[in-house]
């Protein structure tokens, strides 16, 4: 609930009138700010650094994110979901399992003093990292334009920034104690391993905005279900009299290829698939990705 009671709390002082929610958009990227109160008009800062770190349930955010995202406040997060698992805690600890927790505090301790004294100072990637950006904030710029939703594109625009931030923060953590390395270029080994954790999760934030936009795939009836599964596990294009020989009797009963044909569409309008013709005109089929 600590996120949710953020942005509800914007503008509570102001009857709704104000602009705390366009402050808060602005921070985003470090800029300066001035209040325009007319008894305090000497309030500013020229740079910001705001971190926001919190917890929001799932069905909140669903509420959070229902009209979309054109303003990109969402996208500006990364969302870190929680598996589905339980996990027993432990009925005794031995001296061993002790002494390792005691040495990983000391050493958090130690990482976060060292960083916390850190001199302020303007990083940049190597030139083989460049390369890398450039191509990967590219792709990002087409992603942006294939976009199925509104929302999904404002992530896909912030997907970039997002990968600077978080190898900056990889590069100090992991040459806390180098003082050389500490102060060096962003190599490209950082910079793929944070292209794959800010592309990891924001999948799970393009499943949300299409499941809240009513475009989820759970909303498949069990015929174009089928039809993915069978198409899936071949890994090539299908044609519709394969997929139909593969099914049960019952499942086949009164489908003609036209239904077929509207069962892929969906699929393909889910990003789930490819419809192609054969030689001959006839149906085929190619599933890209899991349900």
């Amino acid at each position: 609930d600590e996120i949710n009671g953020l942005f509800n709390s914007l503008n509570m002082y102001k009857g709704g009138k104000g602009a705390d929610e366009q402050q808060l958009l602005e921070l985003y990227d470090g800029g300066a700010y001035r209040s325009l109160r007319q008894s305090d008009s000497t309030r500013g800062f020229q740079r910001s650094a705001v971190n926001i770190f919190g917890a929001v349930q799932p069905d909140i955010l669903f509420s959070l994110i229902a009209t979309g995202d054109a303003s990109g406040k969402w996208a500006r997060f990364i969302f870190v979901p929680l598996p589905d698992k339980t996990v027993r805690l432990p009925g005794k600890l031995s001296d061993q399992a002790n002494a390792e927790i005691d040495q990983a505090e000391n050493l958090l301790q130690q990482i976060i003093y060292t960083i916390y004294k850190h001199d302020c100072f303007i990083y940049k990637l190597s030139s083989e990292a460049l390369r890398l950006f450039s191509e990967y904030e590219h792709g990002k710029q087409r992603d942006v334009l294939d976009a199925k939703l509104p929302a999904q594109s404002s992530l896909y625009g912030k997907s970039a920034g997002k990968v600077l931030r978080m190898a900056g923060i990889l590069h100090i953590l992991w040459n806390y104690d180098n003082r050389n390395d500490r102060y060096g270029e962003i190599s490209t080994t950082i910079l793929q391993k944070a292209i794959c954790i800010v592309d990891h999760l924001d999948i799970w934030m393009l499943e949300t905005h299409a499941k809240v936009a009513g475009t989820k795939s759970c909303n498949l009836d069990s015929f174009g279900k089928r039809i993915h599964d069978i198409a899936l596990k071949s890994q090539l294009p299908v044609s519709w009299t394969e997929i139909r020989n593969q099914m049960s009797s019952a499942e086949k009963l009164n489908k003609t290829a036209r239904e077929a044909e509207k069962s892929m569409q969906a699929l393909v309008e889910m990003n789930l698939g490819e419809i192609s013709k054969g030689d001959r005109g006839g149906l085929w089929y190619k599933a890209i990705k899991p349900l």
